[in-house]
C-alpha cells in the first residue's frame, strides 16, 4: 500500500471515531475552548481536554499528540486542539491524563487520570481553556475562562490517588 493510500485510510478511519462539534446546519453563535498541557519532561505530559461534547466524541488533544508524535521513539510533544463550540447549553466532558511519548513507558510509570462531566452554556465570542493538574495526591480538571481564569462550572477532583490500575494503561 502505498503512502498516500495509507494517510486516507487512516483519515476514513479516524473520520468515524470523532464528529465535529458544531452540528450541520447550525449557524448561531459560537465560542472557543482550548485544551492545555503541562509537560514533565522531555517524554511525558499531562493533557488536559474536552473529549465528548453532549455525549459524542470529539477530535482533542490526546489523538492529536498521538498522531504527532508517532514514529518519534520517547520523544513528546504535546498537541493541545482549539476548537469551537455552539454557545448553547452543552455538557461537555473534560479529562486530565499523563500521556508518555511510548506505551512501554506508560507501563513502567504512573499514569494519572481523572474525568467528568460539567455542563455549560458558553458566551458567544468568548475564550475557554480546559485546566487541570495531576498528581499522587491531588488530581482534578477544570473549565476556566482564558481571560478571568474564573472556574466555570464545577471542577472534577479526586483527593487522593487519580493513578491508573496496570489493566487500566
Amino acid at each position: 500500500m502505498n503512502l498516500r493510500a495509507a494517510v486516507l485510510a487512516a483519515a476514513f478511519a479516524l473520520a468515524g471515531c470523532t464528529t465535529n462539534p458544531i452540528p450541520q446546519g447550525y449557524t448561531g453563535p459560537l465560542a472557543t475552548i482550548d485544551d492545555s498541557a503541562v509537560t514533565r519532561s522531555s517524554t511525558s505530559a499531562d493533557l488536559f481536554y474536552v473529549s465528548d461534547v453532549d455525549g459524542r466524541p470529539i477530535e482533542d488533544s490526546r489523538a492529536a499528540t498521538n498522531r504527532a508524535n508517532s514514529g518519534r521513539g520517547f520523544s513528546l510533544t504535546a498537541v493541545p486542539v482549539s476548537r469551537q463550540i455552539p454557545a448553547r447549553p452543552s455538557r461537555l466532558t473534560i479529562m486530565g491524563e499523563t500521556h508518555y511519548g511510548a506505551p512501554i513507558q506508560a507501563f513502567l510509570n504512573p499514569i494519572y487520570r481523572v474525568s467528568g462531566d460539567v455542563d455549560f452554556t458558553p458566551v458567544p465570542d468568548r475564550r475557554y481553556v480546559v485546566r487541570g493538574v495531576l498528581g499522587p495526591d491531588y488530581s482534578g480538571v477544570w473549565l476556566e475562562d482564558a481571560d478571568s481564569h474564573e472556574v466555570i462550572g464545577r471542577k472534577i477532583e479526586v483527593h487522593g490517588s487519580a493513578a491508573v490500575g496496570i489493566l487500566e494503561k
